[in-house]
């Protein structure tokens, strides 16, 4: 038999049976789509997103779209970044001198938003301030920005330059 709920909401209603809707409303928040109910790790996104855009530079430069420089350029920025923040993370923790927030940006901003994307969620580091946070997603759309249009027919001089 089954029984709707009855709600404050009338477009909210459940034609599961009781016993079931009580789990449905918990795992609905919990699953949030994945299976066996475990919620993915802020840092395994993270990974995957830097990644995929990596792997999308590599394959750009591969194509020969980009000079490789550009992809080596984004892997070695992304490594120092991601070692920064693990060092500004032991700094705070340890109350010594701190990596400026500028310095921080701008590597991001050259290209090493990957490594700082995933240091961030890793090492819970820079995540809750939101003035950073706004700051830190300006310099990723910009970095993106400007390597959209390396990559584009204007950007054939840059690109050359670059080669070069």
């Amino acid at each position: 038999m089954t029984v709707k709920s009855v709600s404050s909401n009338p477009r909210k209603t459940s034609s599961r049976p009781a016993s079931q809707r009580s789990s449905e409303n918990r795992s609905s928040v919990k699953n949030s789509g994945n299976r066996g109910g475990a919620r993915t790790h802020p840092a395994f996104t993270a990974l995957l997103v830097a990644g995929g855009f990596i792997g999308l530079v590599a394959v750009l430069a591969l194509l020969g779209w980009l000079p490789m420089l550009v992809l080596y350029t984004y892997a070695g920025a992304s490594l120092a970044l991601f070692a920064l923040y693990f060092i500004d993370k032991h700094s705070a923790q340890n109350g010594s001198r701190r990596t400026p927030e500028a310095t921080l940006h701008n590597l991001a901003l050259l290209g090493g938003w990957p490594g700082a994307l995933i240091a961030q969620q890793l090492f819970r580091h820079k995540t809750s301030k939101e003035s950073f946070r706004r700051v830190f997603w300006g310099t990723v759309v910009l970095n993106i920005a400007a390597l959209g249009y390396v990559v584009s027919p204007y950007g054939q001089q840059i690109r050359a330059m670059i080669a070069s």
